[in-house]
């Protein structure tokens, strides 16, 4: 839905993304769809219907770890959450959430980020509060409070950096010397590939 606050006008989206039962973290149709539905925001934004995005909500994707600047790490994901991450990058959009929101049990004390906010702005969230779980406290989501800045205010622009000193290179050389290339090349053109080898190696 849209909100209008003077001439500040922001596009707010509520997710529940069901965990898969199957497990194997492929992508799925309702998962594509959520994927569409972020890029179409961004190009409401891109277009001037609207001056900011606000996406918050269970995204159920446990296997990702937020760095401390909202920053997702993509190393031995699953592809749904590779997927996601690479929406997140090509949308321009960062997550604020950077600490356990669910628990299995009362035992555990790590927890995983499952309940995420999403903006292409992140310095208008603000005051973050994980507040104790609705339901049943041996496996419950935590209730998150924030406050967004609305209003005039100076337009920043936001991209997730990735820390390339960090990459693994010589896996991606092996990989890459590891494929068929006549074979591989036969039915695909660079724009596949590019898109093959990207989704690989974020």
């Amino acid at each position: 839905c849209g909100l209008a606050f003077g001439e500040d006008r922001i596009l707010v989206g509520c997710i529940y993304r069901p965990p898969k039962k199957n497990g194997d973290g492929q992508v799925l149709s309702s998962d594509e769809a959520l994927f569409r539905s972020l890029r179409g925001a961004r190009r409401l934004v891109e277009n001037g219907k609207y001056g900011s995005i606000l996406v918050a909500g269970d995204f159920n994707m446990p296997d990702i770890v937020w760095s401390s600047d909202g920053v997702g790490s993509a190393s031995d994901l699953a592809l749904v959450s590779k997927s996601f991450l690479l929406t997140l990058d090509d949308c321009f959009l960062s997550q604020s959430v950077v600490v356990p929101t669910f628990h299995k049990s009362v035992d555990d004390h790590t927890g995983s980020i499952l309940d995420l906010i999403i903006t292409d702005e992140a310095v208008r969230v603000l005051n973050i509060e994980i507040c104790p779980q609705l339901g049943d406290i041996q496996r419950a989501h935590s209730v998150i409070m924030w406050k967004y800045a609305v209003g005039k205010h100076k337009k920043v622009e936001f991209r997730a950096k990735r820390n390339w000193k960090k990459g693994q290179y010589d896996m991606i050389k092996k990989e890459l010397e590891d494929i068929q290339w006549s074979s591989f090349m036969s039915s695909r053109d660079l724009d596949d590939f590019y898109n093959f080898k990207r989704m690989q190696i974020f």
